[in-house]
């Protein structure tokens, strides 16, 4: 991959490799993630730094438990494979118990979220 985003030749499209790289990254991370990282350690020194690692792990084990699981609860088409997203809370959530808790959960997340 690094290979392909060094040479520097466009595809028909006229994009090259690295413009799509940087575009991609671009949207992910965004400008306000780089920004708010230099205003938090600029503020809050080693403690800012220290917090936004504890902070990254917690995202990154959720992202790995939500594509997992994404993996596992799939809506098959005709000839391929698609996960929906309405579709895969309906089978996840599907019994009154886990309603309640999701319920519950949110409810609390709404109260105790400002706070934070």
């Amino acid at each position: 991959m690094i290979r392909l985003v060094t040479m520097g030749k466009s595809s028909e499209a006229g994009v090259s490799s690295f413009q799509a790289l940087t575009m991609s990254l671009s949207g992910r991370i965004g400008v306000g993630n780089v920004a708010g990282t230099a205003t938090g350690i600029a503020y809050g020194g080693p403690g800012a730094v220290f917090w936004m690692w504890v902070i990254t792990f917690i995202g990154a084990a959720t992202a790995y438990v939500e594509s997992t699981w994404r993996k596992f609860i799939k809506r098959n088409k005709t000839d391929n494979t698609v996960a929906v997203r309405r579709s895969t809370l309906k089978k996840a959530l599907a019994g009154n118990g886990l309603r309640c808790s999701r319920a519950a959960i949110i409810l609390s997340m709404a109260v105790l979220m400002p706070g934070i």
